[in-house]
């Protein structure tokens, strides 16, 4: 494991008077300008559903830039409704849940597939906090792991599915093969009837191709027909108004915004970079910029049906990320390139966030061609050119729409660049360094509260700038970094 250091930041504030006056700070009353905030929508990814330290609890929900922005707008709009799809505040909460199936499926043998039975493990992992762990090197060191053994899997699988079991934190079904079907995990039951309907509506996992699929969130996790997979978001599901027809736009428009933030995107890219840039049988791909440009245009329009205002948030290329930059490439570490060689690595490829320390630290992985670091745990320069060239191409379509419908414009890219050196906010530095650095949270890809905060004031900034508003920034400092404990 990587060594952190624990130490505490001192700061002390002196005021000097001059002479015998006070100078007096003129603070502008809070005003909406020409906002109309009469029904605010947000329509997002993880991002926007406040997931973070790997995962989707009530705390991390609270601190999402989305819900401080529209606590921020209800200075001057004291009757806004905005209605997030909290987990209950016991819950230790949920992460991505893990597949696990046994042995691998291989479509391209298609007599074994008919021939043999399969195990399916589904598991939904506890956030992580900050603790002391000990290597198989006997190296202690802090470094992020589950709060607990697992997580709840109650937050996206129905408790009355054949194989649930809380003791595991997932579901195991009865071994099966495919020409009986594949076994029905059901997902949780929508939480809508009794707490919605819902203004945030960020879902985790969802590329901006998933926004306006109906049926997104489904009442059975995975449907395969024929030699297709298909599967649901269960964090869409547990809050969708109807789990077999809703999609995340149909939802939204359900409350007739006249505000919206759209910031989608990340998944386009990030799902297929997260692991690697492999390919197979449940992994994802980089959307195409025809796509990514035809689901927008699809969605602005929908949404510009009732909403005459609005912010859109750009995506920030993963060049910027902590869980692409926290390992520093090594031209010594050995690697399995996307073609299957085995080579060493080049100036400015990475290593994920992700890659086993402990196989790193104590056993050489890397060290050698004969025991080289998994694709999956690496990114090429030839990956990671695929990744920016999406992304340059995905932005440069947000602002010309934005530009064009005369919409409020959030360079999400910008800000997450600037905060690589660090950025001063209220007297404190906010960077982009994994864990100390106070923006990213402890999967490198989510932010911290803190780090929401100073999302949603760079926002307010901008939204303040185009509709001649003077809503107040958010003071950061009441707002967590990582947790280093006691």
């Amino acid at each position: 494991m990587k060594k952190i250091t624990n130490y505490t930041i001192a700061f002390a504030a002196s005021v000097a008077l001059l002479g015998s006056c006070k100078p007096e700070l003129a603070i502008p009353t809070a005003s909406k300008g020409d906002l109309n905030l009469t029904s605010y929508v947000a329509i997002g990814n993880s991002l926007t559903s406040g997931y973070q330290n790997n995962g989707l609890f009530y705390e991390g929900q609270k601190s999402s830039y989305v819900n401080q922005l529209a606590n921020q707008f209800k200075l001057v709009q004291p009757d806004l409704v905005f209605n997030t799809p909290f987990v209950d505040p016991s819950s230790v909460g949920c992460g991505a849940p893990t597949i696990t199936i046994e042995p691998a499926l291989d479509i391209t043998n298609f007599g074994a597939l008919l021939t043999t039975t399969f195990s399916l493990t589904i598991v939904c992992t506890a956030p992580y906090t900050l603790q002391t762990v000990k290597s198989p090197c006997g190296a202690e060191s802090l470094a992020p792991a589950p709060s607990a053994v697992h997580g709840d899997p109650s937050v996206i699988f129905d408790p009355s599915t054949q194989g649930y079991d809380a003791n595991l934190g997932g579901v195991k079904p009865a071994p099966f093969m495919i020409t009986s079907g594949f076994p029905n995990i059901k997902t949780a039951p929508s939480i809508y009837p009794a707490k919605g309907p819902f203004q945030n509506m960020g879902v985790a996992g969802a590329k901006c191709i998933d926004v306006n699929r109906h049926g997104f969130g489904g009442s059975s996790l995975i449907t395969l027909s024929g030699l297709s997979i298909t599967q649901a978001n269960p964090f869409f599901s547990r809050f969708a108004k109807d789990q077999a027809t809703s999609s995340m736009l149909s939802d939204a428009m359900l409350m007739k915004p006249s505000f919206f933030s759209l910031f989608i995107g990340n998944n386009d890219v990030l799902l297929w970079a997260s692991q690697g840039g492999v390919s197979g049988v449940g992994t994802s791909s980089i959307t195409p910029v025809s796509e990514f440009k035809d689901s927008i245009n699809s969605m602005i329009k929908t949404l510009m049906t009732t909403a005459t205002q609005g912010i859109i948030i750009n995506v920030p290329q993963i060049t910027g990320a902590a869980f692409f930059t926290y390992m520093p490439a090594k031209k010594n570490y050995w690697i399995v390139d996307e073609t299957g060689a085995k080579r060493q690595m080049q100036a400015s490829e990475m290593v994920l966030l992700t890659v086993p320390q402990d196989s790193i630290n104590c056993y050489g992985m890397g060290a050698t061609q004969g025991y080289p670091i998994p694709k999956k745990y690496t990114l090429t320069n030839a990956q990671i050119a695929m990744a920016t060239n999406a992304i340059d191409g995905y932005n440069a379509h947000l602002k010309a729409v934005a530009d064009a419908k005369g919409l409020a414009f959030f360079d999400m890219n910008g800000f997450t660049k600037a905060n690589q050196n660090g950025t001063h906010y209220n007297g404190m530095e906010i960077t982009g360094t994994f864990v100390t650095g106070g923006l990213f949270s402890l999967d490198g890809l989510h932010l911290t509260p803190r780090g929401y905060a100073a999302v949603a004031n760079e926002m307010v900034k901008v939204i303040n700038e185009k509709y001649h508003s003077t809503l107040p920034g958010i003071d950061l400092s009441t707002y967590n970094g990582v947790n280093f404990g006691n």
